[in-house]
């Protein structure tokens, strides 16, 4: 009987050994493969984003990039335009109000620097306090670090709600890494030259990532020379002592790791305040920002309901237009998540029609569509005093390229965005409007 004990356990043994083996040969090849070369993909993240999100929470307008398209490594692009925060009434339930929020961009990671960043002229280095119903002017500058074909968007980062992308427009940016760098100084007395940000103190990052790198790299090969983690589970479902498989040395070598770890943190941290004897912390503060002063607008304008048709492709929205003013207007544009339906400048006609064309100048073109109409073909101004129900059309294959047909999907069907009226004068006046949303398959 012992003996066939002894041979079961030899055999079982050689067993361990066998797929231990196997097992180091697979991480092994697993770990080259990360090497391996791979094409380049693209892919646009805001469209993943929920449609009722992107349609019925914040809204990008009159967006501008100065200096995209071709250029080079070190130019700027500054991004500016406006941000309208809807009314708590059409604020989406499931989003936190929004009192905080940061001004940043999204694009295929670090290619660009932040240069300058403002919201109302107000300098975005930290959070601001941002309110429902209201409207803020931003500017982004940004410079170009690293050579390639980038999207680049404006982007809101809300706490609680994660960030919020406006519309993007794409860059070709030649050169090298490393051309131009965004210099500075630092220190109480600016005695610290830095000549470039991205590359300042870079040495002292390597050599802490090289001592932590040998310090895991040793504990990691004592571990390895002795039994491996599939004998030792093995060894502990036969019944071994598990004090057997943890040594006086292997607790020894712990100790002096332990000791190592401290000695290391501590004395690194003694060392970097001997040298820099001010330190500033990172700023957690919430800078208050007031709103945009809006010229109060004579219109009333209300969503009523609105229809997605999946075969169409497109999107009605029924409102009502009460006219309070004293002056004629038409409908020019429905822009929602970034995406501008345009009706043809010349339906608008003078003054109007001019101010419509270009307020889309120079906008990118994957947001624009001249697909607005109105459902009876009546296109006449709403008089002042006048009150009038109207159905908008906005019918493109934009829905579904940018993933806003999902909204058929969504547990909350519910569409929102600015609907935007021209004057006699040319002058633009903007409402949101937010609808329920039914849909139609036929």
């Amino acid at each position: 009987m012992n003996k066939y004990i002894r041979n079961t356990n030899q055999v079982s043994a050689a067993r361990v050994e066998h797929q231990s083996r196997y097992a180091w040969l697979l991480m092994i090849a697993i770990t080259l493969m990360t090497f391996l070369p791979v094409e380049t993909v693209s892919a646009h993240g805001e469209r993943m984003h929920s449609p009722a999100l992107r349609m019925r929470s914040i809204q990008f307008y009159d967006v501008t990039w100065q200096g995209a398209g071709d250029m080079k490594v070190g130019d700027q692009v500054t991004m500016e335009g406006k941000i309208y925060f809807p009314s708590e009434e059409f604020w989406p339930h499931n989003l936190q109000a929004p009192s905080v929020g940061y001004l940043q961009t999204s694009g295929p990671a670090a290619v660009f620097s932040k240069v300058e960043s403002y919201i109302n002229e107000v300098p975005m280095v930290q959070s601001g306090g941002l309110s429902y119903g209201s409207t803020y002017n931003f500017k982004i500058v940004m410079q170009a670090r690293v050579p390639g074909k980038w999207h680049i968007h404006p982007t809101v980062q809300m706490v609680g709600n994660g960030p919020i992308v406006g519309p993007g427009e794409w860059t070709n940016v030649t050169g090298a890494f490393g051309d131009a760098g965004i210099s500075g100084v630092a220190g109480r007395d600016k005695e610290i030259i830095i000549d470039d940000l991205a590359t300042y103190s870079v040495d002292t990052i390597v050599g802490w990532h090289t001592v932590w790198f040998v310090m895991g790299f040793i504990y990691l090969l004592w571990w390895v020379k002795r039994p491996s983690l599939l004998p030792r589970y093995r060894a502990v479902q036969e019944g071994v002592d598990k004090n057997l498989l943890v040594t006086r040395a292997d607790k020894r070598m712990g100790v002096v790791m332990l000791v190592a770890t401290v000695v290391l943190t501590v004395g690194g941290a003694i060392n970097a305040d001997s040298k820099h004897s001010t330190v500033l912390p990172l700023q957690t503060g919430n800078v208050p920002i007031e709103p945009s002063v809006i010229e109060e607008s004579h219109l009333v304008v209300k969503g009523i309901k609105s229809i997605y048709n999946v075969p169409g492709r497109s999107m009605s929205l029924e409102i009502s237009v009460a006219n309070n003013g004293n002056k004629p207007v038409k409908i020019g544009e429905f822009a929602t998540a970034g995406i501008r339906f345009v009706m043809n400048p010349a339906t608008l006609g003078g003054a109007a029609g001019m101010a419509l064309e270009k307020s889309i100048e120079g906008y990118p073109k994957e947001y624009i569509r001249e697909a607005l109409a109105i459902k009876d073909g009546n296109t006449s101004a709403i008089l002042p005093g006048e009150t009038r129900k109207l159905t908008l059309i906005a019918a493109d294959a934009v829905w579904e390229v940018q993933n806003l047909s999902d909204i058929i999907l969504s547990p909350v069907r519910r569409a929102g965005g600015l609907v935007f009226f021209f004057d006699e004068d040319g002058k633009r006046h903007k409402q949101y409007i937010d609808t329920a949303t039914d849909v139609a398959y036929r």
